[in-house]
C-alpha cells in the first residue's frame, strides 16, 4: 500500500470533529515525541505511542510520497 493511501485510509477513520495532531517524527533512535497537555514532549517507545492511541504511517525512504 503506497503512503498516500495509507494516509487516506487514516484520514477516512478519523472523526470530523475530533481533535488531533500530525507531526513528522525524524528521530532515529527509535523514539516518539508525545506532546503532554502543559506543552512539554516526552520521548516514548513505539509500543507506547500506540498504547495512547497514536497512529504511525512509514514507508521506506525510497518508495517517495
Amino acid at each position: 500500500m503506497s503512503a498516500k493511501n495509507k494516509l487516506n485510509k487514516i484520514e477516512r477513520q478519523l472523526q470530523p470533529d475530533e481533535e488531533f495532531d500530525i507531526s513528522v517524527n525524524w528521530r532515529d533512535d527509535d523514539l516518539y515525541e508525545w506532546k503532554l497537555e502543559d506543552g512539554s514532549i516526552e520521548l516514548i517507545t513505539k509500543e507506547e505511542f500506540e498504547k495512547r492511541g497514536g497512529v504511525i504511517v512509514s514507508w521506506p525512504d525510497d518508495e517517495g510520497v
